[in-house]
Protein backbone atom coordinates (compact mmCIF):
# COMPACT_ATOMS: atom_id res chain seq x y z
CA UNK A 1 0.00 0.00 0.00
CA UNK A 2 2.89 2.22 0.71
CA UNK A 3 4.36 1.72 -2.85
CA UNK A 4 0.87 2.32 -4.21
CA UNK A 5 0.39 5.27 -2.63
CA UNK A 6 3.38 7.09 -3.62
CA UNK A 7 2.95 6.35 -7.03
CA UNK A 8 -0.67 7.37 -7.22
CA UNK A 9 0.52 10.96 -5.15
CA UNK A 10 2.97 11.72 -8.23
CA UNK A 11 -0.75 12.44 -10.10
CA UNK A 12 -1.92 15.21 -8.03
CA UNK A 13 1.23 16.40 -6.52
CA UNK A 14 2.67 17.51 -10.17
CA UNK A 15 -0.34 17.24 -12.35
CA UNK A 16 -1.97 21.14 -12.37
CA UNK A 17 1.66 22.27 -12.79
CA UNK A 18 3.08 20.27 -15.63
CA UNK A 19 -0.42 20.29 -17.70
CA UNK A 20 -0.68 24.32 -17.41
CA UNK A 21 3.24 24.92 -17.77
CA UNK A 22 3.76 22.22 -20.38
CA UNK A 23 0.24 21.77 -22.38
CA UNK A 24 -1.01 25.26 -21.89
CA UNK A 25 -4.04 23.76 -20.45
CA UNK A 26 -6.63 25.89 -18.51
CA UNK A 27 -7.28 25.50 -14.69
CA UNK A 28 -10.44 24.48 -15.42
CA UNK A 29 -9.86 21.40 -18.04
CA UNK A 30 -6.75 20.45 -15.33
CA UNK A 31 -9.47 20.31 -12.80
CA UNK A 32 -11.95 17.88 -15.32
CA UNK A 33 -9.39 15.66 -15.48
CA UNK A 34 -8.48 15.08 -12.46
CA UNK A 35 -11.92 14.92 -11.60
CA UNK A 36 -12.34 12.58 -14.18
CA UNK A 37 -9.35 10.47 -12.99
CA UNK A 38 -11.34 9.81 -9.66
CA UNK A 39 -14.71 9.02 -11.45
CA UNK A 40 -12.88 6.44 -13.43
CA UNK A 41 -11.19 5.01 -10.25
CA UNK A 42 -14.70 4.74 -8.53
CA UNK A 43 -16.76 2.97 -11.37
CA UNK A 44 -13.61 0.22 -11.64
CA UNK A 45 -13.54 -0.14 -7.84
CA UNK A 46 -17.66 -0.30 -8.91
CA UNK A 47 -17.00 -3.40 -11.09
CA UNK A 48 -13.52 -4.66 -8.77
CA UNK A 49 -15.44 -7.90 -8.08
CA UNK A 50 -16.21 -8.78 -11.79
CA UNK A 51 -12.51 -7.80 -12.64
CA UNK A 52 -11.30 -10.17 -10.05
CA UNK A 53 -13.06 -12.78 -10.99
CA UNK A 54 -12.66 -12.54 -14.98
CA UNK A 55 -9.02 -11.70 -14.22
CA UNK A 56 -8.20 -14.10 -10.76
CA UNK A 57 -4.17 -14.75 -11.28
CA UNK A 58 -3.08 -11.51 -13.23
CA UNK A 59 -5.20 -8.88 -11.15
CA UNK A 60 -2.18 -8.38 -9.22
CA UNK A 61 -0.32 -6.68 -11.97
CA UNK A 62 -3.20 -4.85 -13.00
CA UNK A 63 -2.13 -1.76 -10.66
CA UNK A 64 1.71 -0.91 -11.54
CA UNK A 65 1.00 -1.90 -15.36
CA UNK A 66 -2.02 0.67 -15.23
CA UNK A 67 0.51 3.21 -13.06
CA UNK A 68 2.96 2.75 -15.63
CA UNK A 69 1.64 3.00 -18.63
CA UNK A 70 -0.55 6.26 -16.93
CA UNK A 71 3.00 8.27 -16.66
CA UNK A 72 4.47 6.97 -19.61
CA UNK A 73 1.23 8.58 -21.18
CA UNK A 74 2.47 11.94 -19.54
CA UNK A 75 5.95 11.96 -21.23
CA UNK A 76 4.14 12.86 -24.71
CA UNK A 77 3.30 16.60 -24.84
CA UNK A 78 -0.14 15.81 -26.23
CA UNK A 79 -4.26 16.46 -24.57
CA UNK A 80 -5.21 12.77 -25.77
CA UNK A 81 -2.46 11.18 -24.13
CA UNK A 82 -3.07 12.96 -21.03
CA UNK A 83 -6.49 12.16 -20.54
CA UNK A 84 -5.68 8.69 -21.53
CA UNK A 85 -2.96 8.48 -18.43
CA UNK A 86 -5.10 10.20 -16.19
CA UNK A 87 -7.82 7.07 -17.17
CA UNK A 88 -5.23 4.37 -16.85
CA UNK A 89 -3.92 6.17 -13.42
CA UNK A 90 -7.77 6.21 -12.47
CA UNK A 91 -7.77 2.11 -12.95
CA UNK A 92 -4.71 1.29 -11.75
CA UNK A 93 -6.20 3.21 -8.17
CA UNK A 94 -9.55 1.21 -8.70
CA UNK A 95 -8.20 -1.90 -8.74
CA UNK A 96 -5.22 -1.63 -6.57
CA UNK A 97 -6.66 -0.08 -3.10
CA UNK A 98 -9.52 -2.85 -3.18
CA UNK A 99 -6.91 -5.21 -4.05
CA UNK A 100 -4.99 -4.92 -1.29
CA UNK A 101 -7.60 -3.91 0.90
CA UNK A 102 -9.06 -7.80 -0.14
CA UNK A 103 -6.10 -9.51 0.17
CA UNK A 104 -5.17 -8.04 3.66
CA UNK A 105 -8.57 -9.06 4.67
CA UNK A 106 -8.22 -12.28 3.62
CA UNK A 107 -4.92 -13.07 4.85
CA UNK A 108 -5.54 -11.15 8.41
CA UNK A 109 -8.51 -13.57 8.90
CA UNK A 110 -11.49 -12.13 11.59
CA UNK A 111 -9.11 -10.10 13.58
CA UNK A 112 -7.54 -7.90 10.62
CA UNK A 113 -10.12 -5.16 11.29
CA UNK A 114 -8.03 -4.58 14.28
CA UNK A 115 -4.98 -5.82 12.81
CA UNK A 116 -3.99 -6.02 9.42
CA UNK A 117 -6.54 -2.84 8.62
CA UNK A 118 -4.91 -0.14 10.56
CA UNK A 119 -1.19 -0.79 9.82
CA UNK A 120 -2.74 -0.63 6.00
CA UNK A 121 -4.05 2.57 6.42
CA UNK A 122 -0.98 3.76 8.04
CA UNK A 123 0.77 2.81 5.16
CA UNK A 124 -1.96 4.58 2.83
CA UNK A 125 -1.55 8.15 4.50
CA UNK A 126 2.27 7.43 4.70
CA UNK A 127 2.45 6.89 1.03
CA UNK A 128 0.59 10.22 0.23
CA UNK A 129 2.57 11.83 2.94
CA UNK A 130 6.32 10.90 1.66
CA UNK A 131 5.80 11.03 -2.19
CA UNK A 132 6.65 14.10 -2.76
CA UNK A 133 9.09 14.08 0.07
CA UNK A 134 10.98 11.46 -1.86
CA UNK A 135 9.99 12.21 -5.41
CA UNK A 136 10.64 15.41 -6.05
CA UNK A 137 14.17 15.35 -4.90
CA UNK A 138 14.78 12.15 -6.55
CA UNK A 139 13.51 13.70 -9.80
CA UNK A 140 15.74 16.77 -9.60
CA UNK A 141 18.91 14.96 -9.02
CA UNK A 142 18.30 12.00 -11.97
CA UNK A 143 16.73 14.88 -14.48
CA UNK A 144 17.54 18.28 -13.04
CA UNK A 145 14.88 21.20 -11.69
CA UNK A 146 13.86 21.63 -15.83
CA UNK A 147 12.44 18.25 -16.76
CA UNK A 148 8.70 19.08 -15.93
CA UNK A 149 8.20 15.24 -16.34
CA UNK A 150 10.88 14.10 -13.89
CA UNK A 151 8.10 12.84 -11.24
CA UNK A 152 6.57 10.59 -13.68
CA UNK A 153 9.92 9.02 -14.66
CA UNK A 154 10.33 8.74 -11.17
CA UNK A 155 7.09 7.22 -11.72
CA UNK A 156 8.13 4.71 -13.96
CA UNK A 157 10.75 3.56 -12.23
CA UNK A 158 8.44 2.85 -9.12
CA UNK A 159 5.96 1.31 -11.52
CA UNK A 160 8.67 -1.34 -12.35
CA UNK A 161 9.56 -1.39 -8.69
CA UNK A 162 6.27 -2.03 -7.44
CA UNK A 163 6.00 -4.65 -10.39
CA UNK A 164 9.08 -6.24 -9.06
CA UNK A 165 7.72 -6.24 -5.65
CA UNK A 166 4.29 -8.05 -6.42
CA UNK A 167 5.79 -10.74 -8.20
CA UNK A 168 7.93 -11.79 -5.42
CA UNK A 169 5.86 -11.34 -2.65
CA UNK A 170 2.92 -13.84 -4.61
CA UNK A 171 5.68 -15.87 -5.80
CA UNK A 172 7.03 -16.22 -2.58
CA UNK A 173 4.07 -17.12 -0.58
CA UNK A 174 2.86 -19.25 -3.15
CA UNK A 175 5.84 -21.62 -2.89
CA UNK A 176 5.09 -24.78 -0.05
CA UNK A 177 7.21 -24.61 3.23
CA UNK A 178 10.67 -26.42 3.37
Amino acid sequence: MLLLMMIFFIFPTNFAVVATRQLGLRTELVTLIMVGLDVVAFFVGMVFGGVVNRFRQSVKYFAPMFFLLGYAAYLVPDVLMVVLGSTCIGVANGVGVPYLNTIASIKGGKNSATTVMPLLSAALYLGQFVSPIIVTPASHILFGNADLTGPYKVGIGLCLLFMVQVYLTRHFQSLPPK
